[in-house]
């Protein structure tokens, strides 16, 4: 009898039959436990939002998108909030992050978004609450809302000043509306509250410019542009200061440049000294021809005739006859 029972509890209870009771058990253990998302996803219809986003902020891997896509925006944005509060944070700003960008994609009312961020702004470091201005601001624009995406990009630029992308995204925005007002305060704004070396400052001076004349402000356009020029200036410096100095009714100020700038050119010394002489026989390309009368036009405007009238001599030696009847005036 003995060994009749020892054979029948070592059948019942051999190795193989110990494995596969084990194993079964575990997975019926792991089958009854919901997952992180199915856990978030029932937390969330039961209205518990606060320990739903627990469940998110704990779980490095799980997304977003599976959790609220069945959600108002009302829970959207408690959901928002609640993941946004400093307690139970992970402390990964990079998952953070991507959470919460992920869950700014679902939402509609960008002004309420907004609003939620603004008054976390103290609880989030200064990239996170860029990170999420920004793609606030994205998101505003593919929903066709510029306006809330200017006020967007604006706070992500507040947040993290040195991000010299995040201005030229504001610019563009204001631009596109028309708002060239709106874009020359942002970046002028932006320059004073920031500290820059000559070199960073000239790689946003033609931005500048360009803003300034769109502002119908192309005298300040000058006054930025003139303490910047090579010495003698180029001729893409000097093209920008005719036209600044003519749309500004300041032609006077060009002359000292412009003469600078011929007097840099072979045989420019020749063409704008007060010596007259006959220059028929020399080469010379239109263009620079152009400027020599120019020259001779901002003295005559400015009541300087005995500066003009060499120049126009010269120029009506070479056939001129425009020069020929201004010295004949």
């Amino acid at each position: 009898m003995d060994s009749d029972y020892e054979s029948s509890s070592s059948s019942v209870f051999s190795p193989l039959s110990l494995i596969v009771l084990i194993a079964s058990t575990l997975v019926l253990s792991y089958l009854m436990v919901p997952s992180n998302e199915e856990a978030a996803r029932r937390l969330l219809n039961d209205g518990q939002v606060q320990r739903a986003a627990a469940v998110i902020r704990n779980d490095g891997n799980l997304p977003v998108e599976p959790h609220v896509e069945t959600l108002t925006d009302d829970d959207r944005l408690k959901l928002l909030e609640a993941m946004l509060q400093s307690e139970g944070r992970s402390g990964d700003l990079a998952a953070e992050t991507l959470k919460f960008n992920r869950l700014l994609s679902g939402l509609n009312d960008v002004t309420k978004v907004q609003g939620i961020i603004d008054r976390n702004l103290a609880d989030l470091d200064k990239t996170e609450a860029s990170s999420l201005y920004l793609s606030l601001g994205d998101i505003a624009m593919e929903k066709g809302r510029p306006v809330e995406a200017g006020n967007a990009y604006a706070k992500a630029l507040e947040a993290n000043p040195s991000n010299e992308t995040l201005i030229f995204k504001i610019i563009q925005t204001w631009r596109n509306q028309n708002a060239a007002d709106r874009a020359l305060t942002a970046l002028e704004d932006w320059l004073k509250s920031n500290r820059f070396s000559s070199a960073e400052k000239f790689n946003t001076l033609a931005l500048h410019v360009s803003l300034l004349r769109e502002n119908s402000k192309s005298g300040n356009a000058l006054d930025l542009v003139l303490p910047t020029l090579h010495q003698p200036p180029t001729e893409e410096e000097v093209s920008l200061v005719e036209k600044l100095a003519g749309e500004s009714s300041r032609t006077q100020e060009a002359v000292p440049v412009l003469k600078g700038y011929l007097e840099s050119l072979p045989h420019g010394r020749e063409l704008v000294s007060h010596e007259l002489q006959d220059v028929s026989a020399l080469t010379l390309p239109d263009a620079i021809v152009e400027r020599v009368r120019l020259l001779a036009n901002f003295y005559e405007w400015h009541d300087e005739p005995v500066k003009a009238f060499p120049i126009y001599y010269k120029l009506s030696t070479r056939g001129d006859r425009d020069a020929l009847k201004r010295c004949m005036a």
